[in-house]
């Protein structure tokens, strides 16, 4: 009866130390890393966002999405004009915009209507709720449809040089 009960044990302890290392195997393998290595960057997921060191502010920045995310040509951030016009629906939206922008020395001006005869650029943001960000371009008018956040951290991305 005593070799029987040894038995059992070593069993048990086999059996306890499986599941301890092949949890930990899973744990390590498995599931979506919290890390991301992107054009030299490195992207740590924290409450929800993307963050990573951007070198030319000195100082960490969150993003919404990783750049291999992004589903548009981010090359419509490729801006050769100190200043552009931005027009939208959502004060908030566009303010993100402007703010953005000026890290470039970019000046941007809030106008009350859509006019793509005004000279240089204008982003005509329509911020809908959707994962999709579409991108059309008419004359002077880059029309930004879909997922602001994306847009916005794609414009970020190209302002600090990640992408």
């Amino acid at each position: 009866m005593r070799k029987e009960n040894k038995t059992k044990k070593i069993w048990f302890g086999i059996i306890i130390v499986f599941l301890m290392v092949s949890s930990t195997i899973g744990f390590i393998y498995g599931g979506e890393s919290s890390i991301k290595k992107v054009n030299g960057h490195k992207f740590y997921k924290e409450n929800g966002v993307w963050r990573t060191y951007i070198d030319s502010i000195n100082s960490y920045w969150d993003f919404t999405y990783l750049p291999d995310e992004l589903d548009y040509d981010t090359s419509i951030f490729d801006i050769n004009t100190n200043k552009v016009y931005l027009y939208g629906k959502n004060n908030k939206t566009v303010d993100n915009f402007k703010f953005i922008l000026l890290y470039k020395g970019i000046t941007s001006e809030i106008v009350v209507e859509e006019n793509c005869n005004l000279g240089n650029v204008m982003f005509v943001i329509n911020d809908e709720t959707t994962n999709t960000a579409e991108v059309i371009k008419k004359d002077k008018c880059v029309y930004l449809n879909g997922n602001i956040n994306k847009f916005i951290d794609g414009l970020t991305y190209k302002i600090f040089g990640v992408i």
